[in-house]
């Protein structure tokens, strides 16, 4: 498949083969290359404005949300296990 960027109807069917990896990856290209930032937002109307789409829409949605818990929950215990390591003693060779 090919798509263009300039083309909000290329980009929809871009969009519906795998709507909840090419809907963040349409976002950060929105957000990193401004000539094509107007084209998405076109196509974006367009699949909000789908009835067709609405259902994969929703999924993509709660799928991005999911994500973002995952990343959420991920970072939190990274943190916890960096302040539990700030708490441990420092190693014989480097105490005083």
């Amino acid at each position: 498949m090919l798509l263009d960027l300039n083309d909000p109807n290329s980009i929809v069917r871009w969009w519906e083969v795998y709507p909840e990896r090419h809907g963040p990856l349409l976002k950060d290209l929105a957000a990193l290359r401004p000539q094509y930032r107007h084209a998405i937002n076109a196509a974006g109307q367009l699949i909000e404005g789908s009835p067709r789409l609405r259902d994969r829409l929703e999924r993509a949605r709660a799928a991005e949300a999911a994500w973002q818990e995952r990343l959420a929950a991920g970072r939190a215990a990274w943190d916890a296990a960096d302040d539990d390591a700030a708490d441990d003693p420092p190693p014989p060779e480097l105490a005083d």
